[in-house]
């Protein structure tokens, strides 16, 4: 049994109760590559209107980039199946919440990495969105003064899609 950091689990020994059903973690299958990625971002009181979006690379360094962004970034990208299938999206690492979209309908928010999506991709055309959802640390720390900026640790922590984003068949 391998149980997840924050994904718990219930194991059940014996039956189960009648009327429960039980999670059966999905097998993966073949990769799909996800290349052409592009980042927009908005503050959070602009959401959900997003600037202009630019070309990135994953994983992607918005906090060394703009180390005083609070808010949101958009990360999109497309992908093209033969048939409609059912797909598991895994990201490894963002700051700090996630909601996924596979062709404008969510797939739902998580909170802590590992962050790990169920997903029906149709035949041809496929637009997945990431939208990660930043902390307001980044952007009140400049605006602290004296006494109190000494004592408040500068923000050290990524922002937006840390990790890896992998996108596998599940049979």
């Amino acid at each position: 049994v391998r149980i997840l950091p924050l994904q718990p689990r219930v194991l059940v020994l014996g039956a189960p109760p009648a009327g429960v059903a039980l999670y059966t973690a999905p097998q993966v299958g073949e990769s799909i590559p996800l290349t052409g990625w592009t980042r927009a971002t908005c503050e959070g009181a602009a959401y959900p209107a997003f600037g202009s979006a630019v070309p990135v690379t994953l994983p992607d360094d918005l906090a060394a980039e703009q180390p005083e962004f609070s808010g949101f970034a958009r990360y999109e990208t497309q992908f093209t199946l033969d048939a409609p299938a059912a797909l598991r999206l895994e990201i490894t690492d963002a700051a700090e919440g996630v909601e996924v979209f596979l062709n404008g309908e969510s797939a739902g928010i998580q909170i802590a990495p590992p962050f790990a999506y169920d997903l029906a991709g149709r035949a041809g055309e496929n637009r997945l969105v990431i939208e990660v959802a930043t902390t307001l640390e980044r952007q009140c720390y400049p605006l602290l003064d004296g006494y109190r900026k000494m004592l408040a640790p500068k923000p050290t922590g990524g922002s937006g899609l840390t990790g890896t984003v992998a996108l596998r068949r599940t049979p």
